[in-house]
């Protein structure tokens, strides 16, 4: 048998499925679908090179952090923290004190300055 859990109220359904129709067979109701449709696609069209300006910054700012430090062989605590040009490199010994948020100002005011 079915499931008995799933219960359908046939009067709606076919209210719905009248009122449906009518939309559909609605030339008016037609025209103002597609033009939705249209705006949509417009307005998608319209952000997709604000995305991409957006998308282009975020990457830039990830690949500074990303390349921030270089790991210092001898010791997991000590890296060198070089700035975004790339022109000097600071040492940055990690202080387990400090709370994580702390840690990645400090870093990061280091990674930008120069």
């Amino acid at each position: 048998m079915g499931d008995l859990s799933v219960r359908v109220d046939i009067q709606k359904l076919l209210s719905f499925g009248d009122d449906l129709i009518g939309v559909l067979n609605n030339e008016k109701d037609v025209e103002s679908l597609k033009q939705s449709m249209e705006g949509g696609k417009m307005l998608g069209a319209a952000t997709q090179g604000d995305a991409q300006q957006v998308q282009a910054s975020l990457e830039g700012e990830i690949s500074v952090l990303y390349i921030v430090t270089l790991p210092h062989l001898l010791n997991e605590r000590v890296s060198v923290v070089v700035d975004r040009n790339m022109k000097r490199a600071e040492k940055f010994e990690l202080d387990n004190d400090l709370p994580s948020y702390e840690t990645s100002n400090r870093l990061w005011e280091m990674a930008s300055s120069g």
